[in-house]
């Protein structure tokens, strides 16, 4: 088990009747409570630029056949539906 500490910043852009985006000033930075974790599965390449379809990489589901540990003991499975 790995400790796992998740930090996640939010910006914004808003659009008024098919206009331009317009950027939304500043960002919210929220911290998720400390947590374990095992590594399932590691994996990495360089990224940039929206998600254009789930089929792109690191832009589909999370993880595929067996979930991690974690989903399994803490309930994440039954909630979900999706392990």
């Amino acid at each position: 088990m790995y400790d796992v500490n998740v930090t996640t910043t939010y910006t914004g852009e808003y659009q008024i009747n098919n206009g331009p985006w317009t950027p939304i000033p500043g960002t919210i930075t929220a911290q998720a409570d400390p947590s374990q974790s095992d590594i399932w599965r590691t994996c990495s390449a360089a990224v940039s630029g929206d998600c254009e379809h789930s089929a792109q990489w690191g832009c589909g589901e999370a993880f595929n056949g067996s979930p991690p540990h974690i989903f399994t003991t803490n309930g994440w499975c039954e909630e979900t539906g999706r392990c």
